[in-house]
């Protein structure tokens, strides 16, 4: 998901040891005059989910439908997030 200088990278799966850790990233790019700056930081309250479809609804408002929590165990869970400045919220809703 993308907003403004901001990336944030959800879920994911670990080849290693063959889990979909929650994982919830933030990837924030200054362009000043001169150099770029790239910070990466860890957050909090990500979904534990890989290979799922995420779509924006609204302005700030985005949709996770689908994925996996395994290999075989389809995810059954919808998500909304929504993305402001300096925020990001993701909070279980029921499905389409």
């Amino acid at each position: 998901l993308t907003r403004n200088d901001t990336i944030y990278i959800i879920g994911g799966h670990s080849i290693e040891t063959n889990t979909r850790p929650p994982n919830l990233y933030k990837v924030k790019i200054d362009l000043p005059i001169g150099s770029p700056a790239v910070n990466c930081y860890v957050l909090s309250g990500g979904v534990s989910v890989s290979s799922a479809i995420v779509t924006q609804v609204k302005g700030n408002e985005f949709v996770i439908v689908g994925g996996y929590h395994s290999d075989n165990q389809k995810r059954m869970v919808c998500n909304r997030i929504n993305l402001e400045d300096n925020k990001i919220e993701i909070v279980e809703r029921e499905a389409p």
